[in-house]
């Protein structure tokens, strides 16, 4: 009796509530965030984990490796295993997902950091030239067309 009164045109209320489209999903996400602003973590592992967090997301979801190394797992455990494993299959897959996008991490800062923030400072510094030139160019010409606009008037 309770499913066929939770029933809205055909979505559970399950489903209704858990919906991107449900405003209280966004409220929860503001809230979720405004209170870990508020805490401070001192956890040193969590800390060093979430400061290589970008580089974790480049590595795990690079092109490459989702075309060529990732496979259709929930696939590969039904047919092998049944989904009785789906939730172990998940916590392994999350953690080889993280070994392995932690040591990608580490290794390229270890080894790549100040390579890359080297060239990253070289390539800043010439495009900061060009654009302060073409920031002068328009501000020379805005500044000529309006002492010919004063000339004409005259």
């Amino acid at each position: 009796m309770l499913s066929h009164i939770a029933k809205i045109t055909g979505k559970g209320l399950y489903s209704r509530l858990n919906d991107f489209k449900n405003p209280l999903i966004l409220l929860i996400a503001f809230a979720s965030f405004g209170l870990a602003l508020r805490k401070n973590f001192t956890n040193k592992i969590i800390n060093y984990i979430s400061s290589l967090s970008l580089l974790i997301y480049i590595t795990h979801c690079n092109r490459i490796i989702r075309d060529y190394v990732r496979f259709d797992f929930f696939q590969y455990i039904l047919e092998n295993y049944s989904y009785n494993y789906l939730l172990v299959g998940c916590f392994v897959s999350f953690g080889i997902a993280l070994v392995y996008g932690v040591t990608f991490a580490i290794l390229y800062k270890s080894i790549f950091k100040k390579f890359m923030d080297k060239i990253s400072v070289a390539i800043y510094k010439k495009v900061n030239i060009i654009w302060n030139k073409i920031i002068d160019f328009i501000v020379k010409n805005e500044n000529e067309s309006e002492n010919n606009e004063i000339i004409k008037s005259i």
